[in-house]
């Protein structure tokens, strides 16, 4: 989220009215009504100033034209209007024990053989792997992204549900910021990945994300009751298995997560306000968000921005060699072919003779051409590509962590000159959130807990003098409501965070984290946390 964004109900609807399906319907009726009107104005007018020009039978028809469209674009409009303004979001219990009854019950060979398994929190069911804990843990420095800058397009049923989804969650007080996120477009399997560290993932944003994968349990009903959109569509493929992310149709925003531990072996445990979206009035991780696409913009490294140049040069030569040799290919094979366009018009046998003797090596140099045309189209658009993405950070730890040091400071305040490290830990899929992805990772702080309670608390407090003086019409500065400091020895015996809970209910984010820890003892003493 963007700290302080201005931010307004009014245009919000606005907005997402105007993204709706009904406004281009709307419109498209508007503009058939008008250019038949416009039609019979004409006509009315040539008839007036030259009677023999157009007869009365053309003005006749005409009107009758103009009035069928008239009537018809009265009708389907009044009626789409209705099916939209009284258009419902229902989340039936039956829609939601069937996915929770089959999905966990199923799992794909894939997935089963790299060590997911499906758990339970407090009726949350998550897919999480101890094996691929490990390998993001002790090889996310070696794996690259691979970056879609295009955002995924939303189908027609999305954007006939967007408008109702936003109201619902206005009305319930909840804060909303379409901002451009991350989505993942590689399932994590270290099989995969150990043959090609590549992660891919696409650009996409927050109204794509609450049109797909938050509406996993829901229903859209029309005005009448009739059914006209399955949220589960688009994150469960049949009723039985949830989507791999490389198949989903889904936003599938990277969540990124992390445990501040300070120099003297607290970690700060924050409570969310009542109106966020998400995990509102929960314990939560220090640091807990999505990741923006910004996170993606590579840092001011000076060898990295040598190399990315000289991957644009290199793309841009191929590209300019695949385009000779395309061209060459192609004036020799018209070339050719105006000869023998030449030798059919002069009926010259001699020369249609040898034309067709060689057919078949006419026919070879026709798919060398096909080939160096595709070659062409490819090279070109890598070098779009390549060309687009120079801006952005090709390793995937140094994105992550920045998403997730990013949350920490925006949520918990602490300055980037007191975070010593992040070390990821961490990954689940959500299925509450339609498979959903989540990262977790630990930040050591070179501050003390005293130290970080003060920057907290002072920083709030001249965020909100600020936001105040500037009129905000709502602000998101106060994400978090307070902290807790609990000592990394506790959370090993878990008291700690079962008396917490007694007045704020945990996050499946940090009951995640806290089993983290638990997997990770070495992790923390090397750090020099001491834990006894």
């Amino acid at each position: 989220m963007k700290k302080g964004k201005k931010y307004s109900s009014g245009k919000i609807r606005i907005y997402t009215f105007l993204r709706s399906g009904l406004f281009y319907a709307l419109l498209a009726f508007a503009a058939t009504f008008a250019f038949s009107l416009s039609s019979l104005a004409a006509n009315i007018y040539f008839y007036a100033v030259n009677p023999e020009a157009k007869t009365l039978t053309d003005m006749l028809l005409s009107l009758a034209a103009t009035f069928i469209t008239g009537f018809g674009t009265y009708k389907s409009s009044k009626n789409l209007t209705y099916a939209f303004k009284y258009r419902r979001i229902v989340t039936p219990d039956s829609i939601k024990k069937e996915i929770n009854d089959n999905i966990p019950a199923n799992m794909t060979p894939s997935y089963g053989k790299n060590g997911y398994v499906w758990k339970k929190f407090n009726n949350e069911y998550y897919l999480s792997s101890d094996l691929v804990d490990d390998f993001l843990r002790d090889n996310s420095q070696k794996l690259t992204l691979k970056i879609y800058p295009k955002k995924s397009r939303m189908s027609e049923d999305q954007k006939w549900t967007i408008f109702h989804v936003v109201n619902k969650k206005l009305r319930h007080g909840k804060n909303i910021f379409n901002s451009n996120l991350v989505k993942l477009r590689s399932d994590l399997l270290c099989d995969d990945l150990l043959n090609n560290p590549t992660v891919i993932v696409q650009k996409t944003d927050y109204f794509y994300n609450i049109t797909s994968n938050d509406l996993i349990y829901s229903r859209i009903l029309d005005g009448d009751y009739s059914k006209i959109f399955e949220g589960k569509a688009m994150t469960v493929d049949g009723g039985k298995f949830l989507y791999s992310l490389s198949d989903s149709p889904a936003a599938n925003i990277i969540g990124a997560t992390t445990l501040a531990i300070t120099s003297d072996g607290y970690a700060i445990i924050n409570v969310q306000n009542t109106h966020n979206d998400i995990n509102n009035g929960c314990l939560v991780p220090s640091g807990s968000g999505s990741a923006d696409f910004d996170d993606l913009k590579a840092f001011k490294i000076k060898n990295k921005t040598a190399l990315k140049k000289s991957e644009i040069d290199k793309a841009r030569k191929e590209m300019e060699n695949a385009k000779k040799d395309y061209t060459e290919t192609k004036n020799n094979i018209y070339g050719k072919y105006t000869s023998a366009v030449e030798a059919l018009k002069g009926d010259n046998n001699a020369e249609i003779s040898a034309y067709v003797a060689n057919a078949e090596t006419e026919a070879e140099e026709l798919k060398g051409y096909e080939k160096a045309a595709k070659n062409y189209l490819q090279k070109r658009e890598h070098y779009k590509y390549i060309k687009k993405t120079r801006n952005y950070e090709i390793g995937f730890k140094p994105f992550l962590t920045k998403a997730m040091e990013r949350e920490l400071s925006e949520e918990s305040h602490i300055p980037a000159k007191n975070i010593i490290k992040t070390e990821i830990c961490g990954y689940i899929r959500i299925l509450e959130r339609g498979g959903k992805p989540d990262f977790f990772g630990i930040t050591f702080l070179s501050c003390t807990k005293e130290e970080a309670e003060d920057l907290f608390i002072r920083k709030k407090t001249e965020v909100v003098y600020e936001e105040i003086k500037k009129n905000r019409d709502i602000m998101d500065f106060d994400e978090v409501y307070c902290q807790h400091y609990v000592p990394v020895a506790e959370l090993f015996n878990k008291k700690t965070i079962n008396e917490l809970s007694q007045k704020n209910p945990a996050s499946l984010q940090l009951h995640c984290l806290e089993n983290i820890i638990l997997r990770n003892k070495q992790l923390l003493i090397d750090n020099g946390i001491k834990i006894d």
